[in-house]
C-alpha cells in the first residue's frame, strides 16, 4: 500500500490537475519535502521539478548525521535518488554550500548520479530562508 505522505500529495496533484494542464506545473521541494516532490514526479508528468536543500535518502543523512542510530527505526525512507531516476523531466537543485542540516553533498551525490540535473549552489547559505536569498530569487525566476 502506498504511503499516506505519497498519497496525500497525489489528491493534491490530481487536483491541480483539473485547472493546470500538467505541461505547466512546475512541483517543488523543499528539504524534508523533496523527496515526497521526487516521488510524485516520478510518477506524473509536470512540466520540471525543483529541488531545495533535497537529501540523497534519509538513510544516507541518518548514516551521516547519526550513523549510531540503527537504520531499522526508520519508518519512511524518502529515497530521492530512487525516486529521480524514474524522472524523465528538466530537474534543478538549489543548495546552499554552508548547509548543516543536509550537507551539499548530497546535491553532488544526486547530480553525479544523474547528470541532467541543474545544480545551482548559493555560496556563504545554510538551509533555511532560501526563499529569501537574494542570489536564488534571480535564479529561481531564470528557471521558471
Amino acid at each position: 500500500m502506498k504511503n499516506k505522505f505519497f498519497k496525500d500529495n497525489q489528491i493534491v496533484y490530481d487536483f491541480i490537475k483539473k485547472k493546470y494542464p500538467e505541461n505547466q506545473i512546475t512541483i517543488l521541494g523543499y528539504s524534508i519535502g523533496s523527496g515526497m516532490a521526487s516521488k510524485l514526479t516520478s510518477e506524473n508528468n509536470p512540466k520540471q521539478l525543483i529541488l531545495q536543500t533535497p537529501y540523497f535518502s534519509l538513510t544516507d543523512i541518518m548514516e551521516q548525521n547519526f550513523s549510531w542510530i540503527p537504520k531499522s527505526i526508520l519508518k519512511y525512507k524518502f529515497d530521492s535518488n530512487e525516486y529521480l531516476k524514474q524522472n524523465k523531466l528538466p530537474i534543478t537543485i538549489f543548495h546552499g554550500i554552508s548547509d548543516r542540516v543536509i550537507p551539499f553533498n548530497s546535491s553532488l551525490k544526486l547530480k553525479k548520479n544523474h547528470p541532467q540535473i541543474n545544480l545551482i549552489s548559493i555560496e556563504n547559505f545554510g538551509h533555511n530562508g532560501m526563499t529569501f536569498n537574494e542570489f536564488y530569487l534571480k535564479k529561481i525566476k531564470e528557471v521558471l
